[in-house]
């Protein structure tokens, strides 16, 4: 199954509805076009080592204003 990707710059949507070979997402965008939270699959970078992690489908992910993981399930 195929979904539409609602992109955050489409009209100045702030939502946008993506699934990738990794999986679905759901991503929430602020006013200044910035993810502040994110339903399902979704590539986080560590600071100290530099890896990336993917998270799981069944993941929620909530950012600050600069980015930052403010709160994350599950752990």
């Amino acid at each position: 199954m195929s979904l539409p990707d609602f992109g955050a710059s489409d009209k100045g949507s702030r939502v946008q509805v993506s699934k990738d070979a990794d999986g679905p997402s759901v991503e929430l965008f602020d006013e200044a076009g910035k993810s502040r939270a994110v339903l399902g699959v979704t590539k986080l970078k560590s600071i100290r080592s530099g890896s990336t992690e993917v998270r799981a489908p069944s993941s929620l992910v909530l950012f600050d204003k600069e980015g930052k993981v403010v709160w994350e399930a599950p752990w």
